[in-house]
């Protein structure tokens, strides 16, 4: 996954805090807002917007770097996020492991594993642990769980 992150100088009002964007013409498929979950993200008076880009070996990244800023900058301002001249800083950082891939049949796959995890006594718990789309909030919940069975084991 590619993270494009933009620091604007002023204050911008994204619609949602995260929302997804269904449209094959625009490099991104969601949008989070840093500063908007937290005053302490952004420098006061600014704001921030991070897009994800999601890419991997099967479905390769079509774009460089400098090509990906530029296609992000023009999504944005097409969708009436910002405008351009708002950016006082864009970033495109690679996060190699970022989501679970889903495949046909990859249910059976799963439980199998975690099944042998259960017999080995290995608690697994969050997204990764669960290899479910999980939200931040169930993720967290599924380590309180992990967390309560091993406490009530012990």
């Amino acid at each position: 996954m590619a993270l494009v992150s933009v620091g604007f100088r002023r204050e911008i009002e994204p619609p949602a805090l995260w929302f997804y964007v269904y449209d094959e013409d625009i490099p991104f498929a969601c949008v989070h807002s840093p500063s908007m979950k937290s005053a302490w993200n952004a420098p006061k008076g600014k704001s921030s917007l991070q897009f994800e880009v999601y890419y991997s070996k099967e479905m390769p990244l079509a774009y460089s770097d400098d090509e990906l800023q530029e296609k992000v900058l023009q999504s944005m301002e097409h969708m009436g996020l910002a405008s351009r001249e708002d950016v006082e800083v864009i970033d495109v950082h690679h996060v190699k492991y970022a989501n679970v891939i889903f495949y046909q049949g990859m249910e059976q796959h799963r439980d199998r594993i975690l099944r042998y995890l259960a017999s080995k006594d290995i608690h697994s718990c969050g997204r990764f642990g669960k290899w479910d789309y999980l939200w931040s909030n169930q993720s967290f919940l599924s380590g309180v769980d992990a967390a309560k069975q091993l406490g009530e084991e012990r």
